[in-house]
């Protein structure tokens, strides 16, 4: 975690120090493309691990359950708490200037106008989803590459996404320091945003304890202990085949640590892919709230392309401070 930040950080350095040379700001372009990377190397991985491939069709069903309610407690607790600290957001956009409809009728022109209209539309709907398919695309492939072993993820070598991470960081760390942007909004950041961490928490929490209610395997503690890695999905399932063994036994602690493994994974992916939509339905700190841990790292240039550069902060803070609980909250539920 450290290591990552400081990647950053130096990336904003330079972008600093190059601020005043154009060509450093096509970097954002290249942001997209390692993220399409990541995916890739990410989907290779899934594809090419035995212990989670093996086990969707027994524990997928619980993990799905799990990621599910962890993502819709984020969602909405991060659209409430959205409403709260940005209620007068809307307020500022301009009403949109009536349509002039005159001469339309009994005419020529008004279908052509109608037919550009339907086109721009659907363009505009291409435009918002395009980046998701896109990512969608490089995983799938991902994974059907490591399910054939054509790319093995032992061809890869264990530090290549590590490195592709560290890439990713400090692009996003010469964007943000080329951008006046970042040094306005930490100015602007308010004391509420520290409500942010508490809300991932809370909305991750509340219902993962009322699946924890329905599913009859495994009990509330145990369901909340799997959703307590908020996405940070190797600690969280080592954490809990290291304690939870004590009381569940070193066969359930595995297949609870395999449950934990693939619910955060499905809620760092969904991340991923969904931001656009978390963004536009649910505000802009909904989709931090769901990054969890990952809103700090591997999921930052997402929010930050879909939420803003303002939100880069807010992001940082959530991911840093909720990873910090993550080893008690797991330790906790897993003493029960």
């Amino acid at each position: 975690m450290l290591k990552i930040i400081l990647v950053m950080m130096a990336g904003i350095v330079l972008g600093i120090a190059l601020r005043k040379i154009k060509f450093i700001s096509y970097v954002s372009r290249t942001i997209s493309w390692t993220i399409y990377l990541m995916l890739f190397l990410l989907g290779i991985s899934i594809g090419g691990n035995p212990a989670i491939i093996g086990n969707l069709s027994s524990l997928g069903l619980e993990a799905l359950l799990l990621g599910f309610a962890g993502i819709l407690g984020c969602l909405l607790a991060g659209w409430g708490l959205y409403l709260w600290l940005f209620k007068g957001e809307k307020r500022m956009a301009a009403p949109a200037p009536p349509e002039n409809n005159i001469s339309e009728n009994n005419s020529g022109i008004a279908p052509v106008r109608k037919r550009k209209r339907i086109q721009e539309k659907w363009k505009r709907r291409w435009e918002k989803i395009s980046d998701s398919v896109i990512v969608i695309a490089f995983f799938i492939i991902g994974i059907i590459l490591g399910l054939t072993d054509i790319v093995g993820a032992e061809m890869l070598g264990e530090n290549t996404v590590l490195i592709a991470l560290y890439c990713l960081m400090f692009q996003v760390g010469i964007s943000l320091g080329h951008d006046t942007t970042l040094k306005n909004a930490l100015k602007g950041m308010k004391p509420k945003v520290l409500l942010v961490p508490v809300a991932t928490i809370i909305g991750t929490l509340s219902l993962s304890a009322i699946v924890g209610l329905i599913l009859s395997k495994w009990s509330v503690p145990n369901c909340l202990a799997a959703s307590s890695g908020f996405a940070y999905y190797s600690l969280s399932s080592v954490l809990i085949a290291e304690y939870a063994s004590a009381t569940l036994g070193e066969q359930l602690a595995a297949e609870l640590a395999t449950v934990a493994l693939l619910t955060n994974i499905i809620r760092e992916i969904s991340c991923l892919l969904f931001t656009p939509v978390f963004a536009k339905w649910f505000g802009k700190l909904a989709p931090i709230c769901v990054a969890g841990v990952t809103s700090v790292d591997v999921c930052l240039p997402v929010i930050i392309k879909n939420c803003g550069k303002e939100y880069m902060p807010v992001a940082i803070i959530n991911g840093v401070l909720v990873d910090f609980t993550v080893p008690f909250f797991v330790s906790f539920f897993c003493s029960f």
